[in-house]
């Protein structure tokens, strides 16, 4: 799990999170909030594990909805990634949490 930048002591100490598929929340989710943070828009320290357990619809309305008009195509490419074909490059210009493999 190391595309989302969790160590192996962090997992084991939060088992919970090996039930979370990687490709389709937990790499969407710190692409996104690593994208927001980049941009200057989440300034807040924020607890990956609540972010990874927290339910789609909360997560929406906490951390995509409120950024859709500062960063327009923003909910679209978090749906696009959560479906595997990560797109964050399109929105910032780079390549951001792109997986190997």
């Amino acid at each position: 799990m190391g595309d989302v930048g969790l160590e192996i002591p962090y997992i084991a100490q939060r088992p919970m999170l090996i039930a979370c598929s990687v490709d389709r929340r937990l790499l969407p989710r710190h692409c996104l909030i690593n994208f927001l943070k980049a941009r200057g828009l989440l300034n807040a320290q924020i607890n990956f594990y609540s972010v990874a357990l927290m339910g789609e619809e909360k997560f929406l309305h906490k951390l995509v909805h409120p950024y859709e008009k500062s960063v327009p195509g923003l909910a679209a490419a978090y749906a696009s990634s959560c479906a595997g074909k990560h797109q964050w490059e399109l929105l910032c210009g780079t390549t951001v949490g792109k997986r190997k493999g």
